[in-house]
């Protein structure tokens, strides 16, 4: 039968309802089934299922504990002008006039115009008046001593360190080694006299001396060396490396913070020894030689003991404070790279029980050296005040036209006879050749009167950033050699032609000697074990040379037998006169400075 009258929709309806009713399935699988109906927003995260909600709590959480334990500020840094340190500046900078007499009046920061004249009010301006100041050069510091030594070199906690002083003088066990020990003196007197500048040149003014008086202070000590041509005449002047473990403040002229520039001098002041007389790391000494030399053997043991406490204690702040001392350019002068990567102050909790500790333990050492110390001293943030043999560190407070070095005011400070006159000085040569004849001079670096102060433009822009300044050179020292690695004698002869030498070296820090017995045609010496101290090493005493002949025509007095050696790397004949040999001073000084080695003695010549 045919339907009429029927539209598209009543003719399909039950199709329709079949595809509504098919996606209210889907939708309800989606939903339901296959998807999370229920969901929340957690933080930042949109659509939070329930068992996502523990988990991500957590995550937040860690997240959270993990900002708070940071050392890092997450605020942005604050930039406050330094009104302080201006205001500071002006209260102390005289006062200029202008052509009426009245006082002109510079500011660096616009102010109101309520209430003041215009006439004295003016803007900075580049030719208002200011002087500069006479920048006077150190005197050159005074030679006591030069000297040849020998030395064993002792254990070095510091990686970095000890790979230095290897280079300088060669992996073997015992570290044996010789140098060149120069030794002065600074005559801080000397240097506050040329700052008072009673002779300067017209145009200039002095230095105040609230400027300089607390800050006689050293930087640097620079040695220098000229090395003798073959044709007698001196050679280039050559600047010598500071030894690995020296400190030195030398070419630092950047910008620094206020703060930066204070923790620069409470540096300089603390480390006065350190930068004066840098000690070398020897075997069974303490790092300061002459404070210990007067103890009784028990407080040397407990000076050595507080030296290894300090030394780990040490280490473990420089851990704490991320490497603290990486700064330092060491082998290369030992000057900064980054004068603020030095010992930076200790800044989490650890770090600061460290450096408390640290500085117990170096009190309880400068009480057992009998240094006489200010309570106050070794305290984290307070330098205080320390005398011993380098007299008085006065501490520097504000300097007039400057920033505030400390903020302490001590009355003890204000007498200037409380301050050193002089200071010591020590520099070494490790490097010299015992073949090469060597003279030495000495400069010093001292704290800039003029650094970070308020000066006249040009001078400004030369020494406002200039930490220190260069003295003259000393004098020259007299020619020395450093101490050649093996010395030998002709000390007996017997006929047919067999002469006996005695070969001396330095074993463990100590003066050893083998004989040995050659003929015509050998060569002299040989390798040998030597034991001493509970060390045994096999140690070169072949000397490269060979006995051509042995003349004893000059019997009668023995003294005057010859033998004639020839040395291959020079191609060079020589002689050697048994009784000058064995009367030389240089032996007789070898013999007073030995000791006995555990050697087997060649068999004894009947005609000596």
């Amino acid at each position: 039968m045919k339907i009429k009258h029927v539209s598209f929709i009543e003719q399909h309806i039950e199709k329709f309802i079949l595809v509504v009713g098919l996606l209210l399935g889907l939708l309800v699988y989606w939903l339901y089934a296959s998807g999370e109906p229920y969901t929340v927003d957690v933080g930042s995260r949109k659509d939070v299922t329930p068992d996502e909600v523990e988990q991500v709590v957590e995550q937040a959480s860690k997240s959270l504990d993990a900002e708070i334990r940071s050392s890092e500020n997450p605020l942005p840094a604050l930039v406050v002008p330094e009104y302080t340190m201006l205001f500071r500046r002006r209260l102390d900078q005289s006062l200029n006039t202008g052509p009426d007499g009245k006082a002109i009046v510079r500011l660096d920061v616009p102010m109101a115009d309520v209430g003041l004249g215009k006439d004295i009010i003016e803007p900075p301006s580049a030719d208002d008046g200011m002087r500069p100041y006479f920048a006077a050069k150190p005197p050159a510091p005074t030679l006591k001593n030069v000297s040849s030594e020998h030395a064993v070199l002792g254990e070095i906690e510091q990686t970095d360190v000890r790979e230095a002083y290897v280079t300088l003088v060669g992996e073997h066990e015992p570290m044996d080694f010789r140098y060149i020990a120069v030794e002065g003196e600074f005559d801080f007197a000397a240097w506050q006299q040329r700052l008072r500048a009673s002779d300067m040149p017209a145009g200039y003014q002095a230095i105040p001396e609230e400027w300089w008086r607390d800050l006689m202070l050293l930087t640097t000590v620079v040695l220098e060396r000229q090395a003798m041509e073959d044709n007698g005449q001196w050679g280039e002047v050559e600047q010598i490396a500071a030894i690995p473990n020296a400190l030195s403040f030398r070419g630092m002229n950047r910008p620094l913070t206020a703060k930066e520039a204070q923790e620069i001098i409470r540096q300089i002041r603390e480390e006065q020894p350190r930068i004066a007389e840098p000690q070398l790391p020897l075997a069974g000494l303490q790092e300061d030689e002459t404070a210990g030399a007067n103890l009784s053997p028990e407080d040397q043991e407990q000076l050595q003991r507080l030296n290894e406490q300090i030394n780990r204690q040490q280490a473990e702040l420089t851990r704490l404070n991320g490497g603290g001392r990486a700064g330092v350019a060491r082998g290369t002068g030992g000057a900064l790279e980054d004068p603020m990567a030095f010992d930076r102050p200790a800044t989490s909790p650890s770090a600061k029980r460290a450096e408390a500790q640290l500085a117990r333990l170096k009190q309880r050492r400068d009480e057992l050296l009998g240094l006489s110390v200010d309570p106050r001293d070794g305290i984290p943030g307070n330098p205080g005040v320390a005398t011993g043999r380098f007299g008085t560190m006065p501490d520097a407070r504000r300097g007039r036209g400057g920033f505030a070095l400390d903020d302490r005011v001590d009355s003890q400070n204000e007498e200037s006879e409380d301050r050193p006159s002089t200071m010591s000085l020590k520099a070494y040569d490790l490097t010299a050749d015992s073949s090469v004849t060597y003279r030495y001079r000495l400069r010093v670096e001292v704290v800039s009167p003029l650094f970070r102060r308020q000066l006249e433009p040009e001078q400004r822009q030369v020494y406002f950033h200039k930490v220190s300044l260069e003295s003259d050179a000393s004098a020259w020292t007299e020619p020395v050699r450093v101490e050649q690695e093996k010395e030998f004698f002709l000390v007996a002869s017997n006929p047919p032609n067999v002469a006996r030498f005695e070969v001396w070296t330095v074993f463990n820090g100590k003066r050893r000697k083998q004989n040995f017995d050659a003929r015509p045609g050998d060569s002299v010496g040989e390798v040998v074990e030597m034991r001493a101290d509970n060390v045994s090493s096999d140690v070169d005493l072949r000397l490269g040379v060979v006995l051509v002949d042995v003349d004893l025509s000059g019997a009668g007095g023995r003294g005057l037998t010859r033998a004639l050696m020839y040395d291959p790397e020079s191609d060079t004949m020589f002689e050697r006169v048994l009784g000058v040999d064995r009367e030389s001073e240089r032996r007789q000084k070898l013999q007073q400075e030995s000791v006995d080695v555990a050697l087997p003695e060649p068999v004894a010549l009947e005609n000596q």
